[in-house]
């Protein structure tokens, strides 16, 4: 019960954090809304590799970032408005 209590706890301050985040700026609250989908990835990258769960944890979260800030310098090329 106390794990379900926790659990609970958290995704409810997950999801305060990213509203109040997206408010101020959206573009932050969507990384950081997405960012548990990369950890989840990271971790079927670590179970696969054997790599270690901090070090791939890191990595997925850079390469997301990065494939974020390289959209946000094409998407005004292509016409699309941020």
């Amino acid at each position: 019960m106390l794990y379900l209590l926790v659990k609970a706890a958290v995704s409810g301050l997950l999801i305060a954090i990213i509203s109040e985040v997206s408010r101020r700026q959206p573009g932050w609250g969507g990384l950081i809304a997405s960012l548990p989908l990369v950890s989840v990835l990271a971790l079927i990258w670590l179970l696969r590799s054997g790599m270690n769960i901090w070090l791939s944890l890191a990595i997925a979260c850079l390469v997301t970032t990065a494939l974020y800030a390289g959209f946000a310098v094409i998407a005004p090329k292509l016409g699309i408005r941020l």
